[in-house]
């Protein structure tokens, strides 16, 4: 890839350029769902992984690499999105409560798998159809929400993990995301036709 990830580990974690293979990616999508344009993602994941080059001699492997990567990404991001103006509904992180571990009661958020061998043409195309339709809705949401969202529910990390990259406590995490899976529930109503909103809103999530 670039020249500069050619250089090992001097602490026993892997090398950097595995890394990149590795989380190269996942830190595009993220950055490409935060600013919702190819080419600034693509600059940001760059600089990501090049930032995470001049610190990679100070990573003592304290915590996971993916964390410490995406922490760079959302604050890279945020700068982006500053330098851009756009950076009005940004609110994390956000302190709510005392920390806690537990995940009771939650409702979490699953989008749908677009196709599988028993799905007959016109339930794949539905499938299509509600995939645009929660493209969208997530697309309009306000970017910490859509941040939260894509941490929890598409990328799957822990609640732990996320309070992590964000700075803030695990209550305040569960806090946002109930509110962000809320609006995006509610943004996904006037896609759906009277009478399928329920079973669909469902299918969804």
């Amino acid at each position: 890839m670039w020249k500069w990830l050619s250089r090992k580990s001097e602490n026993g974690v892997k090398g950097f350029e595995a890394v990149v293979e590795q989380y190269y990616e996942k830190v595009f999508r993220l950055a490409y769902r935060i600013l919702q344009r190819y080419e600034d993602a693509a600059d940001v994941t760059q600089d990501v992984f090049l930032h995470a080059y001049r610190g990679w001699k100070y990573f003592r492997g304290e915590s996971q690499v993916y964390t410490w990567l995406y922490r760079i990404t959302i604050n890279l991001c945020r700068n982006k999105l500053k330098q851009q103006k756009r950076l009005q509904s940004y609110e994390l992180p956000m302190e709510v409560g005392e920390y806690s571990d537990g995940v009771e009661g939650e409702e979490s958020f699953h989008v749908p798998e677009v196709a599988s061998v028993s799905n007959s043409p016109e339930e794949v195309a539905a499938r299509h159809e509600l995939m645009e339709m929660i493209e969208k809705a997530l697309n309009d949401l306000p970017v910490d929400y859509r941040t939260l969202i894509t941490l929890r529910d598409i990328e799957g990390l822990s609640y732990k993990d996320i309070a992590k990259i964000l700075g803030c406590t695990v209550t305040a995490v569960k806090a946002k995301l109930f509110r962000a899976r809320t609006q995006l529930r509610e943004k996904l109503l006037p896609y759906l036709k009277e009478g399928e909103s329920n079973e669909r809103c469902r299918d969804a999530t």
